[in-house]
């Protein structure tokens, strides 16, 4: 079982699709749009339409569940229609595309994130994207995505120090 393994996996990597790079920028790009319109629209069916039904998002090393997902957009449509003037700006930089089997590829970018109300940054983020992508009749939908924040570097302790010089 393990040779077959090995070799589908081997054989998927050998074979490249033809792929139009700017399709999928262009998914992951209006993706980036729609949340930044979150706030007017309230449309959370246009979000989630990037993603395929079994999807699974990993955000700083923690599996985030469908529930948790739909929890957040549920907490933050309230917090809009309850008079909050709550909005995301939300960017996406540098996107390459890899072409990894038929009807696979791997979009990995850099991203943006700032939330704000009354002209006030309540929280800000920067860090890289990959996404691993299946296009289904017309549409590439992300089955799973992994995106980690940018950390700064803590200093290091002395006694670290010794230990790598």
């Amino acid at each position: 079982m393990k040779i077959i393994f090995l070799l589908l996996s081997i054989f998927s990597f050998n074979v490249k699709a033809e792929v139009d790079d700017q399709i999928i920028k262009k998914t992951i790009t209006d993706n980036s749009e729609k949340l930044n319109s979150f706030a007017r629209t309230l449309d959370v069916e246009s979000i989630k339409k990037i993603y395929a039904p079994n999807a699974v998002t990993i955000v700083d090393g923690k599996i985030v569940t469908k529930e948790e997902i739909e929890k957040f957009w549920s907490g933050f449509k309230e917090k809009i229609n309850l008079g909050n003037p709550i909005r995301i700006s939300y960017s996406v930089a540098g996107i390459n595309v890899r072409p990894i089997g038929y009807g696979f590829v791997l979009a990995d970018y850099d991203y943006s994130s700032k939330a704000g109300a009354s002209g006030v940054v309540i929280t800000e983020e920067n860090g890289k994207c990959s996404d691993l992508m299946e296009q289904v009749d017309d549409r590439w939908l992300i089955v799973h995505s992994h995106c980690s924040t940018a950390r700064q570097e803590s200093p290091v302790s002395e006694d670290k120090q010794k230990l790598y010089p």
